[in-house]
């Protein structure tokens, strides 16, 4: 099979299951299940959920016990003795003339009921509105500071969960758009760039990817999210990432790969997703942080290989970025379009040739012509 640069065709529309930026798509959600796990989609809730989730409990528990302090007080007649009270002229007068212990004092309406339930939530304790030993009315006290404590804890620790945890850190973390398949030193590689755009590091930092298509077992069983694992190099060492400056990282494509038997023509066909996932501690808070991409064959861009983006300026004694030429690539020509597998045939096979020519050349008798000795070619 002739190995040589070919353009042209057209990609099989492939469903990603991760977006480029990490998170999850194209995957059915239970609400149920959100619910079930309140404080953690309270944590990964948008900050505008966030928000409107904090003033809706707090809204709900006031008015809850604004309720109850507003019923206890209309049951025990507080209600009308009050209203009589603001009837009156002189209120003094009336308080000596008509003595009466309501279990909450100067609660004459559902207004006033409702700012008592927020001093008593949060012990702002005014002073002029106040519990008395009437009623059940320090119950209800102590049942509203132990409920406004523990909503609180939940709502505060939800906010400083969510402010201290790494996902923001992990967002500068980019990947390059597209994927790139070329040789070096006469092996096929996968390609990625990767880079941190914040001047602090990650610490640890290990970049790890798999594969994930379709499989049919030999008894019919058909795996719709068969993972294989890629390893992934950097130059010559292993899967940890030094991201001083943006890092290409590479996966061997050998017969132990999983794209060994890819060639250009099978990328426009193939349906599979590469997820990468780059993990590592940030140097600030020690937090764990991961940042996510995924790579479709659509993706992948054959015979290409990417443009350098780091200069060293002579004038400032300074290495340069450029983060516009991050996601370019250049077109290698005279690069093979069959599959890895097919080049090694190919190789193999001429090297038998080769080695069977030269051993016929040494079986042949030779010609003895001025004392030297010739082949007969």
């Amino acid at each position: 099979m002739p190995c040589h640069w070919h353009s042209g065709g057209s990609h099989v529309d492939a469903i990603a299951i991760m977006s480029r930026s990490g998170t999850k798509q194209n995957v059915g959600r239970t609400a149920r299940r959100y619910i079930k796990d309140g404080f953690t989609s309270f944590i990964d809730a948008k900050w505008r959920w966030t928000v409107m989730t904090f003033v809706c409990f707090y809204m709900s528990s006031w008015t809850c016990f604004a309720v109850l302090w507003y019923s206890m007080a209309l049951a025990r007649g507080d209600l009308s003795y009050y209203s009589k009270w603001l009837a009156a002229g002189d209120k003094d007068q009336f308080e000596l003339d008509n003595p009466y212990t309501p279990c909450v004092r100067h609660l004459y309406s559902f207004t006033s009921a409702f700012l008592f339930s927020i001093e008593t939530q949060h012990t702002i304790g005014y002073g002029f509105r106040h519990v008395t030993e009437e009623c059940i009315g320090p119950v209800l006290v102590a049942a509203q500071s132990i409920f406004g404590t523990l909503l609180q804890c939940f709502l505060m620790g939800g906010i400083v969960a969510k402010l201290a945890r790494p996902k923001k850190r992990a967002q500068n973390i980019i990947f390059s758009k597209n994927a790139v398949i070329c040789h070096r030193d006469g092996t096929p590689y996968l390609m990625f760039r990767v880079a941190d755009t914040r001047k602090s590091y990650i610490v640890q930092a290990t970049v790890k990817a798999r594969i994930i298509r379709k499989r049919m077992t030999r008894e019919g069983e058909l795996i719709n999210f068969y993972q294989q694992e890629l390893p992934l190099t950097t130059d010559e060492c292993d899967d940890r990432v030094l991201l001083m400056w943006p890092t290409i990282i590479t996966h061997k494509i050998d017969d132990k790969s999983p794209l060994y038997e890819l060639s250009s023509i099978d990328l426009l066909r193939e349906q599979f997703e590469i997820i990468v996932m780059l993990e590592g501690g940030v140097e600030s808070t020690g937090l764990a942080a991961q940042a996510r991409t995924s790579y479709l064959p659509s993706e992948i861009l054959w015979g290409h290989r990417f443009q350098n983006v780091v200069t060293y300026d002579d004038n400032s004694s300074e290495y340069h970025i450029d983060y516009n030429m991050f996601n370019n690539t250049i077109k290698v020509e005279g690069s093979p379009i069959c599959s890895p597998r097919q080049l090694d045939r190919n190789r193999n096979f001429n090297t038998n040739i080769t080695q069977t020519y030269n051993e016929e050349i040494l079986l042949r008798p030779a010609i003895y012509l001025n004392g030297n000795a010739k082949p007969i070619v």
